[in-house]
């Protein structure tokens, strides 16, 4: 209400995340005097913040973990109501918990047919790579990353994964330097700095990867001539 009082000083600004601020407040007012009590308000005040469903969703799974099945069903059908049960839908399969996402969808019009099939062919796989194909189908690209890289027996999905998403710094970080599979990223990350031009660390790229005569052939095509000689 600033505008309405001109005449004073404005000491205390309006603060642009003061929704954030207020409902943080009260959640946290409304956990302290019965959490179960006033689950549904304390829901509420995570999709007004942002809709920040990630945390609603986890507190109604710490809800099904510990068994308190009332309570589950009540803030799903609740979620339901307030936001896109879509984005619901991909919220919970983000948690990588399949029996959430069941009962999430439980709670929509979907026909059980559209997502029973889709959700059965992950059960059928590896837990890292189930994790990866959830986080791929959900477009967290980073974090599908971090999943394939545990499964070192799919290491040619994984480099396909890399260079879809040029994701090679961060693959780099995450495998055992001078492993075959650190190499051969940096072969790839190498011809993918080639194609860019960026010779010099293309360069450095092929050197990690033990591929001197190609990291020769980029020093010398960055002018990097001090370099190039002492390769050679």
């Amino acid at each position: 209400y600033a505008d309405q009082y001109k005449s004073k000083e404005n000491k205390h600004p309006v603060s642009r995340d003061k929704v954030s601020r207020v409902c943080t407040v009260l959640r946290e007012e409304l956990e302290k005097k019965d959490a179960k009590k006033y689950l549904l308000p304390i829901l509420a005040t995570y999709v007004r913040d942002g809709k920040n469903l990630e945390q609603a969703l986890a507190v109604i799974k710490s809800y099904k973990d510990a068994g308190v099945k009332n309570l589950v069903d009540e803030g799903l059908r609740f979620l339901a109501t307030m936001v896109d049960i879509n984005a619901l839908f991909n919220v919970a399969l983000g948690t990588y918990d399949l029996q959430m996402v069941v009962m999430v969808a439980e709670k929509s019009q979907k026909d059980p047919k559209e997502y029973l099939a889709f959700l059965n062919n992950f059960r059928k796989m590896e837990e890292n790579f189930r994790k990866f194909s959830i986080d791929q189908h959900l477009g967290r690209n980073e974090r599908a990353l971090e999943h394939i890289v545990a499964c070192p027996d799919m290491f040619d999905t994984c480099l396909k994964h890399v260079v879809q998403h040029r994701l090679y710094k961060q693959a780099l970080k995450l495998l055992v330097s001078g492993s075959d599979h650190h190499k051969e990223v940096c072969q790839s990350y190498g011809e993918y700095l080639e194609s860019k031009r960026y010779h010099e660390e293309a360069s450095i790229m092929f050197q990690k990867a033990d591929n001197t005569e190609k990291a020769v052939t980029e020093a010398g095509a960055g002018l990097s001539w001090q370099r190039a000689g002492h390769l050679a």
